[in-house]
């Protein structure tokens, strides 16, 4: 593609807003031409062009979300509902289903997520390697002993022996609800978009059904280990539930939390179900009959 500058694109106002920012040390290496980017905007249509599957047109490269896929804004005129969302596209031969499906629901908010997870993830991985599986093999899994639902319990998920996501959460009595020390996921070439933050949000709300509270979710203080390296909702976890119409963490109240509603909701859109059940369960839930 000959682009070599934004000047030679349409560039919806949601990627005009993220071209303002001067974007942390921490992300700028994955960036294609905005501020601190270690690539130009030409470097990202390379990439692309690298691609399996034919690149649609209106798709601009702002950054690499793993090592063999892009995420792209999708340029189209302002009246559109896709303009300034962002996708993923997969370089290598990802089956066309899987292409361009949504990552995010704005530049800048895809941008600023990017840059809570990258700065917390270090931390987060030595959490979970140094303190959190050490602790729980020494105490549980070396005495074979099946651990109370208030203990820490560590979750590792992984596709093709590659791991995707890394979290820990306990129920607290305290609140009635389940309090996570760490989540961490990311995207992986041969993976569907948002699939790891998917299926463990599943095991999370699984958990917190299993646990029998109010599906509450906190972190902001587990009893054994602290609040969560971003102290806040993850940003992945947010990213994904824009996808889904769920926005997390907005008010500084909530910041650090999942409510019981958000929870429930959460767990409806995250659970495979075929076309007629969902629209049942819809139905039942919209008559007041029951909770999702």
């Amino acid at each position: 593609m000959a682009v070599s500058s934004f000047d030679d694109v349409t560039v919806p106002p949601s990627l005009e807003a993220a071209r303002l920012v001067d974007w942390s040390p921490a992300v700028t290496p994955l960036l294609f031409g905005l501020p601190g980017a270690a690539a130009t905007l030409e470097d990202g249509y390379r990439v692309l062009d690298g691609s399996v599957h034919p690149v649609p047109g209106d798709l601009v490269p702002i950054a690499m979300a793993d090592e063999r896929s892009v995420a792209c804004a999708v340029a189209r005129p302002v009246d559109d509902p896709l303009c300034g969302t962002v996708v993923m596209w997969h370089l290598g031969d990802s089956p066309w289903q899987h292409q361009a499906r949504l990552l995010d629901v704005d530049v800048l908010a895809y941008m600023e997520s990017l840059v809570q997870q990258i700065e917390a993830r270090h931390a987060g991985y030595r959490l979970m390697t140094e303190r959190i599986f050490p602790d729980y093999e020494r105490a549980y899994l070396a005495q074979e002993k099946r651990p109370r639902t208030f203990v820490t319990r560590p979750v590792r998920l992984a596709c093709q022996n590659v791991v995707a996501g890394l979290a820990a959460f306990a129920h607290d009595s305290g609140f009635d609800g389940l309090t996570v020390a760490a989540w961490q996921t990311c995207e992986l070439p041969h993976v569907a978009t948002h699939d790891a933050n998917r299926a463990m949000t599943a095991l999370l709300l699984c958990e917190a059904f299993h646990a029998g509270g109010t599906m509450e979710v906190r972190f902001d203080g587990n009893a054994d280990y602290g609040p969560h390296p971003e102290r806040a909702v993850p940003a992945s976890l947010r990213r994904f539930a824009r996808t889904r119409g769920i926005w997390l963490g907005e008010t500084e109240h909530d910041r650090a939390r999942i409510t019981h509603d958000q929870a429930r909701e959460l767990f409806l859109s995250v659970t495979p179900m075929p076309v007629v059940l969902r629209g049942r369960v819809l139905e039942g839930v919209s008559r007041s009959n029951a909770t999702p």
